[in-house]
């Protein structure tokens, strides 16, 4: 079964399930539904709809908190945007549908891959739904050696898509608790620990640029699809340290072009 997410993109509509539960589409309200609904447009209407699988929510929140979930997960039909946790989930969403659009082969782009998993671990903190009780209770910390482990992997897979679900399953624990003795342990989380890393990659590669190396070609090389944060990150070797002659041939890190977005059907 696949649960939808829709938000509205412009204008006001509505879901119906069945033929008594509507629930309004607006801006400040976004509609959860899995069973089969009927959507009224108003004539200005356009929508972002989200899909995906339930069972991929349910192996999310096992290993979000190192526990099987032997039920399935009902989900609450509407969504406040307008709450801190509804505009932090809607800001994340934003930046995950930018990055599709404006990063080559999305789907295999380690940006567009992370976001999601980040997007999916906040909306399961964020929405109503029968296994909310699951994430209230404390996570337990991590073995020392199970960070490590966790910290050789990034080293080894920094160029590939990293989540902390998959760092979570290497180092044999749960998400939480790996997080937790992470930051505890190496003074940050380790999908900062990833970003720091990529972001070293790419200042070697910017600090010995060939004849053809452009700024958008680093960025992507080492898992950047947003070249305005890139540049924020690293700006100073962007600004100051780049040679001259190469600086004056590179692309400037916001000429990359973004496609409209457009209404995704129901």
């Amino acid at each position: 079964m696949v649960l939808r997410l829709q938000m509205a993109h412009q204008g006001v509509g509505a879901t119906w399930t069945g033929t008594t539960t509507m629930t309004a589409v607006t801006a400040r309200q976004a509609c959860i539904s899995s069973a089969a609904v009927e959507i009224d447009f108003a004539e200005d209407f356009e929508q972002l709809v989200w899909r995906i699988p339930k069972g991929k929510l349910e192996q999310k929140l096992a290993l979000m908190t190192g526990r099987p979930i032997g039920y399935a997960l009902d989900f609450a039909p509407s969504l406040d945007l307008s709450t801190p946790q509804g505009i932090a989930l809607k800001s994340v969403f934003d930046c995950l549908v930018q990055a599709a659009q404006t990063t080559p082969e999305p789907a295999a782009s380690p940006v567009v891959v992370e976001l999601e998993q980040a997007f999916i671990a906040l909306f399961l903190s964020t929405v109503d739904h029968t296994g909310r009780a699951l994430l209230e209770r404390e996570a337990a910390g991590a073995a020392p050696w199970q960070v490590r482990r966790a910290e050789s992997h990034i080293e080894a897979n920094w160029d590939k898509p990293i989540t902390i679900e998959d760092l979570a399953s290497v180092a044999g624990t749960s998400s939480r608790s790996l997080f937790r003795t992470f930051k505890e342990s190496r003074g940050c989380s380790p999908l900062d620990f990833v970003r720091r890393l990529r972001l070293d990659h790419a200042k070697r590669m910017l600090d010995k640029p060939d004849t053809v190396t452009t700024v958008t070609d680093v960025a992507f090389a080492c898992g950047f699809g947003d070249l305005g944060r890139f540049a924020r990150n690293s700006s100073e070797p962007l600004a100051s340290d780049l040679p001259p002659s190469w600086r004056a041939t590179a692309p400037p890190p916001m000429a990359l072009q973004t496609r409209p977005m457009t209404a995704s059907p129901p």
